[in-house]
């Protein structure tokens, strides 16, 4: 019977990721941009610099111009260069441009977290990556950002913590954080909340007399540290500026700060599809927040009589606790920045890490219930119609129909 189970989930799982990688392909040919945005033009610009033997150099300004000299040619700060390299060397090694190139490369990025799934919940692995299937998700594998490989390390995260206090070979998960804290860091300069991360994990076990694993993971903090400021000094060396100029100028006052950070947090509470005021939202935002609505409450409902059902053995529950804090540190530290810099408000993408840890862990508290249970195959089938409905709904509508009209006769 286990056996059988995870052959299902297996197959679940590989007919989910088929499709959402074909909705995220559909989407990038359907739209006109490709699903980039200066940013991304920014990244790809590095990419191709890298191809050509160019250097690590970006244009100073957008559009970016045809003919590039060194008059508007500057060092690539602004942005950690991991996420262009990676780019650089997809490119090479599939020899498609670097537009394409990004997008094989976050599709890829995909494939791991889906394996990952797999590592964390073999049985119910495909009701993990549903997760995937919400509009945040979607947009942000969608798009050349480099916030699809960040998401995927900061999963990483929390399954090598959970791993540690598992005892599973203690020295190379200790050298795997070192890996997926650099890797964060070079993926995105936020991702240095992880280096906090794993010093709050030091004290953990400091606290509770694992001295030695704890002198570990804080050498491991101070080398990550020491890893970003060196980074950070060759940037100022290059340029006089140790992140792309000066961050901290021109701070909105406190209530447009509050009334904009408030908006993009009640947004991600949409999972299938955003609302951006001022515009009042339309009849299908309306039907499918109440499809929602409804699934979420037929799952309460369906596990009313239940709640100890939640709520396991400690070691059970570890995982979705460990989603939640690194989510919430994220978000924290996030909105730190937020305060002190006036970069974009906060939006499905930049929280689009705190947001998805958060989600995998509430399916997680579905996936450990007992299969005795008598609700489990109506809940897992609830979940699984949102996350097909979300699907479905991100398609690009419009261009899927005119090819289906081009093919009939």
């Amino acid at each position: 019977m286990r056996r059988l189970n995870v052959r299902f989930a297996d197959a679940a799982l590989l007919l989910l990721y088929i499709a959402v990688c074909l909705v995220i392909v559909l989407r990038t040919i359907a739209d006109e941009t490709g699903y980039t945005t200066p940013d991304s033009a920014y990244y790809l610009e590095l990419a191709e610099n890298l191809r050509t033997g160019v250097g690590f150099y970006r244009s100073d300004e957008y559009p970016i111009p045809v003919e590039k000299v060194p008059q508007n040619q500057v060092y690539f700060t602004t942005w950690p260069v991991g996420y262009p390299v990676l780019i650089t060397l997809t490119s090479v090694v599939t020899r498609l441009n670097v537009f394409w190139a990004s997008k094989i490369l976050n599709l890829l990025f995909l494939g791991l977290g889906f394996l990952l799934m797999r590592r964390i919940s073999i049985n119910n692995s495909y009701l993990l990556a549903c997760g995937y299937c919400s509009y945040t998700m979607l947009a942000v594998y969608t798009y050349t950002w480099s916030e699809a490989p960040f998401t995927l390390g900061c999963l990483l995260l929390v399954y090598l913590l959970r791993q540690l206090e598992y005892g599973k070979q203690a020295s190379r998960i200790i050298l795997l954080l070192f890996l997926t804290g650099s890797f964060l860091f070079l993926m995105r300069y936020v991702g240095v909340f992880s280096f906090g991360v794993i010093a709050h994990t030091a004290g953990f076990y400091w606290h509770r007399g694992q001295h030695s694993l704890s002198l570990k993971l804080l050498a491991v903090a101070l080398l990550l540290c020491g890893f970003a400021a060196l980074y950070f000094c060759i940037n100022y060396y290059f340029t006089g500026s140790f992140s792309g100029g000066d961050r901290l100028a021109g701070r909105e006052p406190l209530d447009e700060f509050f009334h904009k950070q408030a908006l993009g947090i009640v947004n991600e509470f949409f999972l299938i599809r955003k609302h951006y005021a001022p515009t009042p939202p339309d009849a299908l935002f309306i039907l499918l927040l109440a499809f929602q609505a409804a699934v979420t409450g037929a799952i309460v409902w369906l596990l009313r009589d239940d709640r100890p059902c939640l709520y396991f053995e400690r070691r059970q529950t570890l995982f979705p606790r460990l989603c939640f804090l690194v989510a919430g540190l994220y978000f924290v530290f996030l909105l730190f920045l937020r305060v002190l810099s006036p970069f974009d408000p906060l939006d499905f993408r930049l929280l689009s890490p705190a947001v998805f840890l958060a989600l995998v862990a509430l399916l997680y508290y579905l996936c450990i219930l007992p299969d005795q249970h008598r609700h489990n195959k109506r809940i897992k089938a609830l979940v699984v119609s949102l996350a097909t409905v979300s699907l479905l709904l991100n398609l690009p509508k419009q261009y899927v129909l005119d090819r289906i009209l081009q093919l009939l006769p």
